[in-house]
């Protein structure tokens, strides 16, 4: 799944699977200061997997189109509603 953002939040469905989906989005002007909630219950919460500071994301920089990628590897099951938020 593929989002392409030149916004500041972004929301994102993924329906189901099981073990660990990728979520990737694309064309971010910096890779730091976002944060990505998932929706529980009706209330947003923040998805901190972090051992030792940001295990389960990467940060990829490409040049060509001077902008970064973000990619969460998320435990997913069942359906789930996701959004990357800029502080």
């Amino acid at each position: 799944m593929r989002q392409y953002l030149r916004i500041a939040n972004v929301s994102v469905v993924d329906f189901g699977g099981l073990g660990y989906t990728p979520i990737e989005f694309q064309g971010l002007t910096r890779y730091e200061g976002w944060r990505l909630e998932q929706l529980v219950e009706n209330t947003w919460q923040e998805i901190d997997q972090s051992v030792e500071g940001g295990d389960f994301w990467q940060a990829i920089y490409d040049e060509s189109q001077s902008s970064y990628s973000l990619i969460f590897n998320l435990h997913n099951r069942g359906t789930n509603e996701y959004r990357l938020i800029r502080d």
